[in-house]
């Protein structure tokens, strides 16, 4: 069967109408369906999926989704290592809780994970989601849950406490703040807020936040997007700033950030930041979006930056470039204008052969005729679209692929898609570019 063949996906608890040869197999009964919707918790009242997160950790990889940014409720579902994911919250726990005294929360608009975190108290927990800002009983900050039920607050910079947390705290709007961690076990937490212009983070296992300026003013929205490389001797941090088209690169290796300069690019760029090993050398590579392309840089040339010395955003990051990305029709998605393409971004091995895809969301493609139904699209190394994925029961305004992010499994990858429009989100197991393999899902 061809590789440019596309599947067609439902996200759906009651049934899995599968569309394509090989797939009439299953029925609604069939326990390893290839696609996995996740039950709407009842407290997410709308937009369910407009927050996502995921946890990589083994046998108890995870992802945590919730409603809007500034609302609070967040749930987590067990993915595990081995497709056995559970359509139900892992436990009764609210990982993102409303105001009761001691615990509030406000979901950010990007949350995060840590496989170790370092409480304010001196203990150490694992498995743990900083979903947002707020008050775990003295803590106040970035409000964190783990696994082993630890709550606390990460401290934060006395300005974000004044303009971010203490108007949360008192029940009133604030801006919203995004995050960012590496998928090892000592990673770096990495904070924006773009309203404010502003970026911090924090390293591996602490609870001191370190601030980062660029070598000259801040663009506009700075902070707006963030992410943290993994590279020889250190990490490099990204901020994107979109209103501004920029992109700010900082190097830390347990002292005092380093501005390492800034990429100037078309309209929008930054406005959407994400990690995984694109080219294989077992380094994470960061994934850049405008307003209509993706870019890949090497995250090991990223690494090799020296501090800078211009006061202006002159970058050139050809060198780094390793592939741009376009949206084009893919069976029924269709209408690449206005589709949002680059919303949301993963970089992950979806077929098991060693070679990574890059999965591009465009909520706003339409599909099947529907306006705003969504999609995902699926490059490969080529930079072409080899898989498009979106609900079979496509209907306007459900915008599948606003957020998305990428799981690993035994051997390949998978991903977690939302469709906040239609307060729906699923475990996409399968898709033409995955073949056979062993999968019980995807014979």
């Amino acid at each position: 069967m061809s590789r440019r063949l596309h599947r067609s996906w439902l996200p759906s608890l009651a049934a899995l109408t599968l569309l394509g040869c090989g797939w009439d197999r299953f029925d609604q009964l069939r326990e390893d369906t290839p696609v996995l919707g996740l039950e709407t918790p009842p407290q997410i009242l709308e937009d369910f999926g407009a927050t996502l997160a995921a946890l990589p950790a083994g046998d108890r990889t995870s992802v945590l989704i919730g409603g809007p940014p500034g609302t609070s409720v967040a749930v987590v579902y067990l993915v595990g290592q081995d497709e056995d994911a559970r359509a139900a919250p892992s436990d009764d726990r609210d990982y993102c809780p409303a105001s009761n005294g001691s615990r509030m929360c406000h979901l950010a608009a990007q949350p995060a994970s840590l496989l170790s975190a370092q409480a304010p108290d001196g203990r150490t927990h694992a498995n743990c989601y900083v979903t947002g800002v707020g008050r775990a009983v003295n803590d106040f900050g970035l409000w964190t849950g783990c696994e082993d039920t630890a709550e606390f607050a990460l401290p934060v910079p006395a300005d974000i406490q004044a303009a971010v947390v203490d108007p949360a705290l008192a029940g009133s709007s604030s801006p919203d703040v995004v995050l960012a961690s590496e998928p090892v076990i000592d990673s770096a937490l990495v904070a924006g807020v773009g309203d404010l212009e502003r970026a911090f983070y924090y390293e591996p296992n602490s609870i001191v936040p370190l601030d980062l300026a660029p070598a000259f003013p801040a663009p506009q929205t700075f902070g707006s997007t963030v992410a943290a490389v993994g590279v020889a001797g250190g990490r490099v941090l990204a901020v994107g700033a979109p209103s501004a088209a920029e992109v700010h690169f900082f190097f830390s290796d347990g002292t005092l950030p380093v501005h390492l300069g800034c990429w100037s690019g078309s309209s929008g760029l930054g406005r959407t930041l994400a990690t995984g090993d694109f080219d294989g050398d077992g380094s994470l590579d960061l994934a850049a979006s405008d307003d209509t392309e993706v870019h890949v840089l090497s995250g090991a040339l990223l690494g090799d930056l020296p501090a800078t010395t211009d006061t202006s955003c002159t970058l050139n990051v050809d060198p780094l470039l390793l592939t741009t990305l376009s949206c084009d029709d893919f069976g029924e998605a269709r209408d690449c204008a206005g589709s949002r393409f680059g919303v949301s971004l993963g970089i992950a091995d979806f077929d098991g052969d060693g070679a990574a895809e890059v999965a591009v969301g465009a909520p706003r493609m339409t599909v099947r005729g529907s306006s705003d139904a969504g999609a995902v699209l699926i490059f490969d190394q080529a930079g072409d679209v080899v898989d498009a994925r979106y609900v079979s029961t496509a209907a306007p305004d459900q915008l599948f692929g606003a957020r998305l992010v990428t799981l690993p499994q035994s051997g390949r990858d998978i991903l977690a898609v939302t469709a906040p429009g239609a307060s729906a989100a699923s475990i996409v197991y399968c898709a033409t570019i995955a073949g056979s393999g062993n999968s019980p899902r995807c014979p």
